[in-house]
C-alpha cells in the first residue's frame, strides 16, 4: 500500500510540475508519460487537493524533477526518471538500488499494463534484478521477453537467467534464452555460436524488440561485468587502458560516448550496443561509482530513456561540461 501511495504521489507531483513549472500543455504530458489526457487532469488535481501545489511544488520532489527535466535538455532523452536517495531512510549503495530497483520496476508496470508493449528485450545486472523484483505480478500471458545477449555466465555460481525468468514469473509471458556464453573463449568462438541457425532466428527475434530494458556497466572489480563473468584484474585494467568508462549489451564505450573495440567485446555473444542506437531503450544505475559510465552511454546516444539515483543524476549533470568541452 505505501509503494503505491508513493507512487501516486510522485506521479502527481510530476505532472503538476510539468504543468506549472516546465509549461507543458496536459496534451504534452500525456504524451510523455505515455498516459492518458484525463488521468494527468487527475494527477494534477490530485495535487492540488493533496496541497503539493501552493505557489510553488511542493512535496519533496521538486528537485528531483528539476533533475530529470535538466537531463532530458541535456541529452535529448524521452523520459527521465530520478529516484530520492532517501525512500528507504538509508543512503549507502544497497538502499540506492533499491530505490533506483523500485522506481523502475514502477514505470515498467505502467509501460506493460496498457499492453502496448508486446515484446521486450532484456539485459542483466544488478539493477535489473532489482527492478523485475519490485515489480508486483500482472497479467501478460501475451508478452515475449527475449535475452538479447549470450544467457550462460562464465562463474556458475551466478544465476544467469535470474532477470528473464523473474519477468516471466511475475508477467507470465513467454521467455526466449540465448543458450550460449555472454562471453565466448575466443573470438573465432563466438563467430562459431553466431553462425548457429537456433541462435541468428532468436538474436532476429531480439532485434524486434518494442523496448530494450538494459543496466550499465561500470569498469570496476564491483562491476556486473567482473562478479558474473569472471573478468580478471588484468582485463579490467586493459578496458581502463583503453579508455573504456563502461558497457552495454557487451559493448564498450568511452567519456566521450565513442564505442571502443576491444578484445573482450568481440567475445560477446548477442545483440551488439551499437544495433540499440535510434531504438527505445531504457537504461538503469545506481550509485556513484556509475557516474563516467552513465556519462559515456548518454553521450554515445545509447538510451533513450534512463532511470537514475539522485546522487548519481547530481554527479553526471556536474561532469558533462567539464568532460566535454562544454556541451553533452
Amino acid at each position: 500500500m505505501k509503494k503505491s501511495t508513493d507512487n501516486l504521489r510522485y506521479l502527481s507531483t510530476k505532472t503538476a510540475w510539468m504543468s506549472f513549472v516546465a509549461g507543458q500543455t496536459q496534451s504534452q504530458i500525456a504524451r510523455e508519460l505515455e498516459m492518458s489526457q484525463s488521468k494527468v487532469h487527475r494527477l494534477i488535481n490530485h495535487a492540488l487537493e493533496q496541497g503539493y501545489v501552493t505557489i510553488r511544488i511542493e512535496g519533496g520532489s521538486e528537485e528531483l524533477l528539476t533533475l530529470e527535466h535538466r537531463l532530458k535538455q541535456t541529452f535529448g532523452l524521452t523520459r527521465c526518471t530520478v529516484a530520492s536517495a532517501g525512500m528507504s531512510g538509508r543512503d549507502d549503495d544497497e538502499a540506492l538500488l533499491q530505490s533506483v530497483g523500485e522506481a523502475a520496476g514502477q514505470y515498467l508496470v505502467q509501460l506493460l499494463e496498457k499492453k502496448a508493449i508486446a515484446q521486450i528485450g532484456v539485459g542483466m545486472g544488478e539493477t535489473m534484478t532489482s527492478a523485475v523484483g519490485a515489480m508486483p505480478e500482472l497479467d501478460r500471458g501475451d508478452l515475449k521477453i527475449v535475452s538479447i545477449t549470450g544467457s550462460l555466465l562464465r562463474k556458475l555460481s551466478a544465476n544467469p537467467l535470474d532477470v528473464v525468468m523473474r519477468m516471466q514469473r511475475k508477467t507470465g509471458g513467454e521467455a526466449y534464452f540465448l543458450p550460449v556464453p555472454y562471453l565466448a573463449n575466443s573470438v573465432e568462438e563466438r563467430e562459431s555460436f553466431q553462425s548457429y541457425q537456433s541462435v541468428q532466428e532468436l538474436m532476429d527475434l531480439a532485434r524486434k524488440s518494442d523496448i530494450f530494458v538494459v543496466g550499465i556497466g561500470s569498469i570496476d572489480a564491483e562491476s556486473n561485468l567482473a562478479r558474473t563473468q569472471g573478468i580478471s584484474d588484468r582485463e579490467l585494467q586493459d578496458l581502463r587502458d583503453a579508455g573504456v568508462v563502461g558497457d552495454i549489451a557487451g559493448s564498450f564505450y568511452d567519456i566521450h560516448g565513442r564505442i571502443v573495440e576491444t578484445e573482450l567485446g568481440r567475445k560477446t555473444v548477442g545483440m551488439r550496443g551499437e544495433e540499440l542506437a535510434g531504438r527505445r531503450v531504457l537504461g538503469m544505475a545506481a550509485g556513484l561509482r556509475k557516474t563516467q559510465a552513465v556519462l559515456g552511454l548518454l553521450r554515445a546516444r545509447l538510451a533513450s530513456e534512463i532511470v537514475l539515483d539522485e546522487h548519481l543524476a547530481r554527479a553526471v549533470l556536474s561532469e558533462a561540461p567539464v568532460n566535454f568541452g562544454g556541451a553533452a
